[in-house]
Parts: C-alpha cells; sequence; structure tokens
C-alpha cells in the first residue's frame, strides 16, 4: 500500500493496493482493507481473481545429439494448475521417451530423446519439437550430426604378375567415427 497525501491542509488521502499474482493458485479471493484515523474508519472491500494457467516450460531449447545419444528434457509446469503436456515431432531419426503427460503446479518430469541414424547418409540433420501446453507452445530446437567410418584401401587391385610374391594392402578408416571391418574372398593359392 502506497499512501499520497497532502503535505498541508486538507485534501483526498490515496491508497493504493498493488497485487501480485505470481505463484497464487488459481481462484477468487476477497478480503478487505480498513482505514482509521482521527477515531474515524473507513473499510473497503477487495477482490482478486487468479484465472488457472497451465504453462509446461523445457530445460533447453535446443538439444545436439549424435547417433545414439539420449538427452533428458527435463519439463517443469510453471503455471499454478496441473494440466496436460504433448511433444510432436515429424524426423524418423528422433524418439521420444514419451510424447505426453500431465504435471501439476511446479512439478516436473523428464523425457528421453534419442537419435538414431539407421540408414541415413552421414551428415547433419535437424528438426522442431514442438512441446504444448494449455496456454503455451514452445519450439525445442534438435540437430543430429551423424558421421560415420569410412573404409578406405590402398589399392583397388593387387596384381601379382609373374614375379611378385608380396603386397602391402593398407586399410585407413578416413570417417570420422570407428568401424567395424572383416575380410573376405582370400584366395587359398
Amino acid at each position: 500500500i502506497r499512501d499520497r497525501s497532502p503535505s498541508r491542509g486538507l485534501g483526498d488521502v490515496y491508497k493504493r493496493q498493488l497485487t501480485n499474482r505470481s505463484g497464487q493458485p488459481a481462484g477468487s479471493y476477497t478480503s478487505h482493507i480498513e482505514v482509521v484515523s482521527d477515531g474515524f474508519s473507513e473499510t473497503a472491500n477487495i477482490g482478486l481473481s487468479v484465472p488457472s494457467r497451465v504453462d509446461v516450460q523445457a530445460n533447453t531449447r535446443r538439444i545436439d545429439l549424435g547417433n545414439g545419444d539420449t538427452f533428458n528434457l527435463v519439463l517443469t509446469n510453471q503455471g499454478n494448475t496441473a494440466g496436460q503436456w504433448s511433444l510432436s515431432e515429424e524426423a524418423t531419426w528422433l524418439q521420444l521417451g514419451d510424447s505426453e503427460g500431465t504435471l501439476g503446479a511446479g512439478e516436473s518430469s523428464s523425457v528421453g530423446v534419442s537419435a538414431s541414424a539407421g540408414s541415413l547418409s552421414p551428415g547433419v540433420y535437424t528438426t522442431t519439437l514442438m512441446l504444448t501446453s494449455r496456454d503455451a507452445l514452445y519450439e525445442i530446437s534438435v540437430a543430429m550430426n551423424f558421421s560415420s567410418g569410412v573404409l578406405k584401401g590402398s589399392s583397388s587391385s593387387l596384381a601379382f604378375g609373374t614375379n611378385r610374391t608380396r603386397f602391402i594392402f593398407s586399410l585407413e578408416n578416413t570417417g570420422t567415427a570407428s568401424l567395424d571391418w572383416s575380410s573376405s574372398g582370400v584366395p587359398t593359392w
């Protein structure tokens, strides 16, 4: 409450009630205020209405994944009442642990977000997760950097001819990820 009174003489006295709805549970609130001065009193009724709000937010707006990585996305209801949330995405390489749920006011939950390149070619892939609750919509950018191993041989042909009895054939991984390899088709002669 702030007072604004005349500095001298008679005049009006102004009172202003300041309210803060943040963190207040949804509902209607009533009270009164009484002002007493020199044996006189004045009472005013006060009413406050706080609408219900569901605002589920994520702990990040950007997720960077590699092939096979999992990120724990933490969702928190910043609203003042329980409500439902949903996550939607369209990328075939992205998997969600849960795509919907309910959180009470102030509650949090973790959702696993993982990437699997499957048969995709190496590269950077991006998509957008949409986080929706009753009173809010948020976009979360997701990127997957899929790199692979690339096997390169020192030669594509080994010709022994009539005098040669030995060749050195080397293999090199020129990619950015480890790889497993095996050989087959080695002649017995």
